[in-house]
């Protein structure tokens, strides 16, 4: 019960730690390090509805302007909780890299289609090595998958 309470807290105390930086990449570029900490606390047994129970309420997050740091993390923190307990886990190096990239977007208006669409294209970048070329996948994914979702 401890590790887990302790966990939580954890995951907290990142969220407000970064929320005081008022760069929006920098804020994106926390994402990272929130993604890890969900996987470790999935792999736990944590409940995912723990997780969530902290955050404020998605549908008052999607409509704000996103220009506070916490309101970014904490709907991107939505996406991630949602994304790593609902579908099979893809690497940190590719799942980091796509959270940050996916927020960067968000915060740029630039329109991001499902992570359900994304993923098989995301399964795809596990096969590269570097993290060059991940990073070069996984923005093609966004790309790609926001264009066919226009269609």
């Amino acid at each position: 019960m401890l590790r887990v309470s302790l966990g939580v807290v954890m995951l907290c105390w990142g969220m407000m730690a970064y929320s005081k930086t008022s760069h929006p990449l920098a804020v994106c570029m926390s994402l990272h390090e929130i993604a890890a900490s969900t996987f470790e606390q999935k792999s736990r047994g944590q409940p995912k509805q723990v997780l969530l129970a902290r955050l404020s309420p998605k549908q008052v997050l999607a409509q704000s302007e996103l220009t506070k740091p916490a309101d970014i993390i904490a709907l991107n923190m939505h996406d991630i909780i949602d994304e790593v307990y609902d579908f099979q886990p893809l690497p940190m190096s590719v799942y980091g890299q796509y959270a940050v990239e996916r927020c960067i977007r968000r915060v740029d208006n630039f329109p991001i289609a499902s992570y359900g669409l994304i993923f098989p294209e995301l399964q795809q970048c596990v096969k590269l090595g570097s993290r060059r070329t991940i990073a070069g996948c996984v923005t093609d994914a966004l790309i790609n998958t926001q264009m066919d979702s226009k269609i």
